[in-house]
């Protein structure tokens, strides 16, 4: 589950017809790989032509989701103080001793709690924007997987 506040929908004058709109939005939230959001996200727009902000922003989300489910990321929300909240499933392929690593290096702004939960306190400027530093730590915490 991803909760950060953006404006990611896919806007009525883009696609005109509510039914389609619902079913285009299901079938880009249904995405299982980023591949294969991409490929969607192609026909949306060979169909409805180039999309606007708020369609590209909820590509974001979804490429969000799609890194969570991949990580084991069960929920990655904006909690109070500007910080984001990671929760991990306990079968995470992230190494823990990768992990702690990458949390002792930055002990002012990362803090990881024993039940498995990862706080990341964004800087005043990411707080605006949060969806982009989301994706910045989902990418660093690809560093930490196994193998």
């Amino acid at each position: 589950e991803v909760e950060l506040r953006a404006d990611a929908y896919t806007p009525g004058d883009y696609i005109p017809d509510e039914r389609e709109r619902l079913l285009e939005y299901k079938r880009l939230a249904d995405a299982r790989s980023l591949q294969e959001l991409h490929g969607l996200l192609e026909e949306l727009e060979d169909r409805y032509g180039h999309p606007p902000d708020e369609v590209k922003q909820f590509e974001a989300l979804i490429e969000l989701k799609v890194l969570c489910r991949d990580m084991r990321v069960r929920e990655l929300r904006m909690v109070r103080g500007g910080r984001l909240q990671l929760s991990f499933d306990p079968a995470t392929p992230l190494d823990p001793a990768r992990l702690m690593a990458w949390v002792q290096s930055d002990t002012r702004s990362l803090s990881f709690r024993p039940e498995g939960v990862l706080h990341v306190t964004l800087d005043p400027d990411d707080r605006k924007l949060p969806v982009p530093a989301a994706r910045q730590v989902l990418e660093a915490l690809r560093g930490c997987l196994n193998g």
